[in-house]
């Protein structure tokens, strides 16, 4: 050790890798990744398990484990190991020839060691702050001795950025200086590609290796992290490379070990002796990623995940239902054994979702509600399953009082499914007429899950009912359509209130979109759509009599009504262009669609009666 070696603590170093990030744009740092890095996201560094393959191999050897550290002491012997020069002081030092010893009987037993050893690991804090640095600044890259899949994991979970991944010296062409996405080096290989572990494997770096490294280094600054130096075929290469080659000089973090005399290796010293930089002793990986946080004014990330993980969980269960929902439908004779699936299912249910497709299975009410009461008994803590009859109970029971009951205690068990949350704003809005609680609810339901167009086109009808705030209505409406561009239901919600603000075209190509997107046509939202169409057809002199067909045929049908609804803005916005009389009578054929109560006063209506139905495949006119 000279005076000529730098050695910096750990927030030293991050203010000057802060300054420099600030004003030397055209510096970029690259993270070298040792096995240090990935210990406190539960995968042993490579001293532990070198000290591991000492205890196996001693069993193995001798038929029971060892009773104490001094008796490995004494049986660990260059003879014994076949490891010549061993000094089991400096067992991590020969990592490498331990792996050798302790897999040389069956070598692809060494592969699947490994795989358990890392299945299942989830990155650790200071891997979701390298996943945002590695996303958001220009230090796009991870050179890594490790076989472990964490930086990329942890970049797919905190930045949903893809990183391109050279886990194989074939693929190490590839590195490249100019990047668009960040670049892991995997210079051992992946775990999956028959990684380089024993001493004849890493003693000398693959030359397409040394080739990507050494352009690599000539662009970025290398910070090293939980290395050990223990890995000749890296260190070698960077012993050869010529003083000043490295961009920048070399930083290497070293763990601060209370009492010991030289805490970081010889090589280390001479490499940051030869290229310039410094030591940077610090508490651990995740600490001085934590203090890099907080440097770089990186946002938290708990928020967003929870995030990320209800919109996949929402996105799941769209799909999987839509899925379910395809098959049920479908003639007998068409997926059988997709619907002898559905049946097994539904047969023994053991999750919430179980119960809930075989409660969809019932068309009968009554036994569907029994559904619901068997499967609360089974799963009273399921917020999911109470949150579906709580639903059911609002849209098709219509025992609100209960409806309510089960609401709450959907938010009770679980406050932030968004679903929920949703379909409760939507009852305290339809039913309880509490409009500025439901508005409430369904701010709270899109910052849960700010994607989801069924809550963003339900808050759009609230303010266009009751708040008159149209350009806030607008915005939703079309984020809502953006986000479901093929969403019959909430197109037909947007033509309506197009032609409420005499908007006439827009109005007209959304009636058509929202036609052509509603297959089944068979709810009052098909109604809702035909009527907007009859007045579009009304007020500009074209025939109306196809429309008022279709209607007659819809009318004569059973569907499902909701509660809550108006038309009227639609009839305001066309008064002063359509007969009175025929206005009158649009209006008495709209309340039957909205209410059925309303069905036998339209049957009355002579005019009604001499309408002939018409089917309601084809196109709306």
């Amino acid at each position: 050790m000279t005076k000529h070696t730098t050695i910096w603590e750990d927030t030293g170093f991050l203010d000057e890798f802060s300054r420099m990030n600030q004003t030397m744009g055209d510096r970029q740092f690259c993270f070298f990744l040792g096995s240090g890095a990935s210990v406190t996201s539960g995968i042993p560094a490579g001293g532990e398990l070198a000290w591991r393959w000492l205890h196996d191999l001693y069993r193995l050897a001798n038929g029971k484990p060892a009773e104490d550290d001094e008796a490995l002491k004494a049986w660990a012997t260059p003879e014994h190991l076949g490891i010549g020069g061993f000094d089991i002081e400096r067992a991590a030092t020969f990592y490498g020839q331990l792996y050798r010893a302790r897999f040389r009987a069956d070598p692809s037993s060494a592969y699947a060691y490994l795989e358990d050893l890392m299945g299942g690991k989830q990155p650790g804090f200071g891997y979701s702050v390298l996943a945002q640095v590695l996303a958001e600044t220009r230090h796009k890259v991870v050179i890594t001795t490790n076989f472990d899949n964490l930086a990329s994991d942890a970049l797919s979970i905190y930045t949903q950025t893809t990183p391109l991944i050279c886990g194989h010296e074939a693929l190490a062409g590839f590195a490249q200086t100019r990047l668009r996405r960040p670049l892991i080096a995997k210079i051992h290989r992946d775990l999956l590609l028959s990684p380089q572990n024993a001493d004849d494997e890493i003693d000398k770096l693959p030359e397409p290796w040394q080739t990507a490294l050494a352009r690599l280094l000539t662009h970025f600054t290398p910070i090293f992290i939980g290395y050990g130096g223990n890995d000749p075929s890296v260190m070698n290469f960077l012993a050869s490379l010529d003083p000043g080659r490295i961009e920048g000089g070399v930083y290497w973090v070293y763990r601060r070990t209370k009492g010991a005399e030289q805490p970081y290796p010889d090589a280390a010293v001479e490499l940051v002796r030869n290229h310039g930089g410094a030591l940077v002793a610090a508490t651990g990986f995740d600490e001085l990623m934590f203090l890099l946080h907080q440097r770089l004014e990186l946002d938290f990330l708990d928020d967003h995940v929870e995030q990320v993980a209800h919109q996949r969980a929402d996105d799941y269960r769209k799909q999987r239902d839509a899925l379910v929902k395809g098959v049920r439908d479908s003639p007998e004779d068409d997926q059988k054994a997709e619907k002898a699936a559905i049946r097994r299912i539904t047969d023994t249910p053991k999750t919430w979702w179980e119960w809930e497709l075989k409660a969809q299975s019932e068309s009968d009410p009554e036994k569907c509600t029994q559904v619901y009461r068997d499967a609360i008994r089974a799963m009273p803590e399921s917020a999911e399953l109470i949150g579906n009859f709580a639903l059911f109970t609002h849209e098709v029971r219509k025992d609100y009082a209960e409806a309510e009951r089960l609401y709450q205690r959907a938010l009770e068990l679980e406050p932030d499914i968004a679903t929920n949350i949703g379909n409760f704003a939507l009852f305290t809005h339809e039913v309880r007429k509490d409009y500025a609680e439901a508005e409430r609810l369904y701010q709270r339901a899109l910052e849960i899950d700010p994607k989801n167009a069924a809550h963003t086109n339900n808050l759009a009808v609230l303010l266009e009912q009751t708040r008159k705030d149209y350009e806030r209505t607008e915005r939703l409406y079309r984020r809502s359509l953006e986000l479901d561009p093929e969403h019959a239901h909430n197109t037909g919600n947007f033509a309506g209130f197009l032609l409420s603000r005499h908007r006439w075209e827009e109005a007209e190509a959304m009636i058509e979109k929202a036609w052509t997107l509603d297959v089944e046509r068979d709810s009052q939202s098909t109604g809702d759509r035909l009527i907007c169409g009859l007045l579009l057809d009304a007020r500009s002199g074209r025939a109306v009599q196809p429309v008022l067909g279709r209607l007659k045929t819809l009318i004569g049908q059973t569907f499902m009504r909701g509660i809550g609804w108006s038309l009227d803005a639609q009839f305001e916005a066309v008064a002063d262009t359509i007969d009175a009389d025929d206005l009158a009578f649009y209006r008495k054929i709209a309340d039957a669609v909205l209410d059925e109560e309303k069905v036998a006063a339209l049957e009355a209506d002579p005019r009604w009666r001499q309408i002939e139905p018409v089917a309601l495949d084809g196109p709306r006119r």
